[in-house]
């Protein structure tokens, strides 16, 4: 895993990375204490929002129409429980 020696993120972005729960995981330590984690994901991602770690929630969600796709697409915005 990359190591990071810089301040932490406002925001961490994932495209076709890694399942919620990797991409959460691996990136724990990006986001500052009001970060947000902002995945684009399918069809499939109500799956991958019961696996969250304890204490990551989902914050938003935005139905995205992607030029020349015809599958479903959303952005996923997740933090931190308050």
């Amino acid at each position: 895993m990359e190591q990071f020696e810089a301040a932490a993120f406002d925001q961490v972005i994932s495209r076709a990375f890694a399942s919620l729960v990797d991409f959460v995981t691996l990136t724990r330590q990006l986001p500052n204490a009001d970060g947000q984690w902002l995945a684009m994901k399918g069809p499939g991602a109500d799956d991958e929002l019961r696996d969250l770690p304890a204490g990551i929630c989902l914050h938003q969600r935005h139905l995205l129409e992607v030029p020349f796709e015809a599958a479903q697409r959303q952005l996923l915005i997740l933090n931190v429980e308050s």
